[in-house]
């Protein structure tokens, strides 16, 4: 997978005309992933992932508490704080993981592919709000994020993919046996 992803992203930078043609679809192959990562998951398996307190807490306070303390102090000690690759540090550190990153790495060492997937979620929203609040804390200045715009982006991108593979997964048993298929799409 990170070899794919160098290779990608020096395809990109070689070839930006083609590269802004595959951006224009990235929501699409976002929305695939998430419609087969909901066909591979039990509803049983994702509703235990919710109230998992525990795991939720623990990522919440990685992401939101560890991650941004740990990118200051790594940006401190590299750059001077007005560098902008200080700021980008404090950026990255207190930004919650992507999804797709998130789940392809849960998928690629067999890990709780129903949690991931919870956690992922969970850590998009928070950082609609959480990150701009991080961002003041360790730059002192404020940002504007479209909160209401990245919700309804998240929800008909993230959300609505997985609630519609479910569904049809419960309607058409024969979807839950083409796992295998959508294992390897996602």
């Amino acid at each position: 997978y990170s070899l794919a992803m160098i290779l990608v992203g020096i395809a990109g930078y070689c070839l930006p005309k083609i590269a802004q043609e595959v951006s224009v679809h990235i929501s699409f192959f976002i929305f695939v992933i998430m419609f087969c990562m909901g066909l591979t998951t039990t509803p049983e398996r994702l509703k235990e992932s919710l109230f998992n307190i525990r795991g939720i807490v623990i990522f919440l306070c990685l992401s939101f508490g560890l991650a941004p303390i740990l990118s200051w102090i790594l940006g401190r000690i590299f750059f001077p704080p007005t560098h902008g690759l200080f700021v980008g540090c404090i950026l990255v550190g207190c930004t919650s993981t992507t999804i797709s990153s998130a789940i392809v790495y849960t998928r690629l060492s067999s890990g709780n592919n129903a949690l991931s997937l919870i956690l992922s979620n969970i850590g998009n929203l928070a950082g609609v709000f959480l990150t701009p609040f991080l961002i003041f804390i360790f730059l002192g200045k404020g940002i504007k994020i479209p909160v209401v715009p990245m919700i309804i982006n998240l929800t008909v991108l993230v959300l609505l993919p997985v609630i519609l593979a479910q569904v049809l997964r419960r309607f058409f048993t024969i979807l839950s046996k083409m796992e295998g298929f959508a294992i390897a799409i996602s």
